[in-house]
């Protein structure tokens, strides 16, 4: 039944901003409710079996000391906001909290698992999802292309011939499609004819995002691939590069407008600005997890047209400028430990699929999380879990 759980949790992902409950500045979603239920059971199923012995693994340690200070920042930032706020942040504080603990309920199956076969079938159900938002996002570029009326309504970017699938957002969609090649890629071997189809498939619609944070993502894993375990596929990669920039004008567009003052890039410089100012507030403690909308509102960073300043208001385009300024050096120095002993595990793991995987995925991710608050995206936030309770 766990597992079902697990595979069913993994699968609703793909949902994307298409089912989801308004809860004040933010929205609640099946992913987020299945995931919570999940981890729930799994703790009571534990309780009623009096299964005491399992240990929480040495690697995840410093993430419950992040999740604790996270907690005193949020209360300590009550001051500066209302009551709902305050609800607002702390729900964002139990999102985070059930995906990063699904790990253990991952960890838990894998352990009970006879000749990994959980986690063979845990990398299916991944691959699927990932193929589920490529076949979207391409229909959604053939019979809605432009998300322009979304985004007057919804408050999304408003995305025109971009591959944005069932996420509504063309960066965040790429992220998500790079951790899908990054696995058939490392798991090539295991079928061949399969998994080239699945990166074949990936990478077009990678390539149809139009995102550069994607692009980037996908070329330091490469890189990093290359050369640990193969530069023969680093050179085939460079090749497929190649193809797309001259066979796709727009690609060509997209790349040379990193240097036009006007492109959207410009925007990102002014967001990293404002997260360092408001982080300049309280150094140490931050303004509170998940407070940074109210932040910026009291900064005067909103137009005056749109005071919760949509989707994107919430968040900065560096996850770890987001984390700086919400919970001071401390909850960032914090932060960082999590993931650099997380990356330090999968280094002594990597001759096993996970191991290798992580190796690949975490410094791709952090790269990306510098352009789009990728680390906190809650498809790519339970992709990263699912991965630390395998290693």
């Amino acid at each position: 039944m766990m597992q079902f759980l697990v595979f069913t949790t993994i699968l609703s992902g793909v949902l994307g901003q298409l089912v989801k409950i308004p809860l004040g500045l933010g929205n609640l979603y099946l992913l987020d409710l299945l995931a919570v239920f999940t981890v729930t059971l799994w703790v009571i199923l534990k309780l009623i079996e009096r299964d005491y012995k399992f240990k929480i693994p040495s690697h995840l340690l410093p993430l419950f000391f992040f999740l604790f200070w996270a907690v005193i920042t949020l209360v300590l930032g009550k001051t500066a906001v209302s009551l709902s706020e305050l609800l607002t942040g702390g729900f964002y504080l139990v999102r985070f909290s059930f995906y990063s603990l699904f790990s253990l309920v991952v960890y838990d199956l894998k352990l009970k698992s006879v000749n990994s076969i959980f986690e063979h079938r845990l990398f299916k159900v991944l691959v699927a999802s990932c193929v589920i938002i490529a076949l979207a996002g391409f229909v959604q570029l053939v019979i809605y292309p432009d998300i322009t009326r979304l985004a007057a309504e919804f408050g999304y970017d408003p995305h025109k011939n971009r591959l944005v699938s069932t996420f509504l957002d063309p960066n965040f969609t790429a992220a998500y499609l790079v951790l899908g090649l990054i696995l058939v890629i490392c798991r090539i071997e295991a079928d061949p004819k399969v998994r080239w189809g699945a990166a074949g498939l990936f990478f077009s619609a990678l390539v149809l995002t139009f995102s550069r944070s994607g692009w980037l993502m996908f070329s330091a894993a490469l890189m990093l691939f290359g050369f640990l375990k193969s530069p023969k596929l680093l050179l085939v990669a460079l090749f497929a590069g190649f193809l797309a920039y001259f066979a796709v004008p727009r690609v060509q567009t997209r790349i040379s407008g990193i240097t036009d003052p006007d492109d959207s890039a410009k925007l990102r410089l002014v967001s990293w600005s404002h997260a360092l100012e408001i982080a300049q507030e309280k150094p140490i403690f931050g303004v509170g997890f998940n407070l940074y909308r109210q932040a910026q509102e009291r900064f005067g960073f909103f137009d005056y047209h749109d005071f919760s300043g949509g989707h994107a208001g919430g968040g900065s385009d560096s996850s770890l400028l987001l984390v700086l300024a919400t919970t001071g050096v401390v909850g960032l120095i914090l932060f960082l430990l999590t993931f650099v002993n997380i990356f330090v595990k999968s280094l002594t793991k990597t001759t096993t699929y996970t191991g290798i995987i992580l190796v690949l995925s975490l410094p791709a991710l952090l790269i990306d999380s510098q352009f789009i608050n990728s680390f906190f995206f809650p498809q790519i936030m339970l992709w990263v879990w699912v991965l630390v309770g395998l290693l």
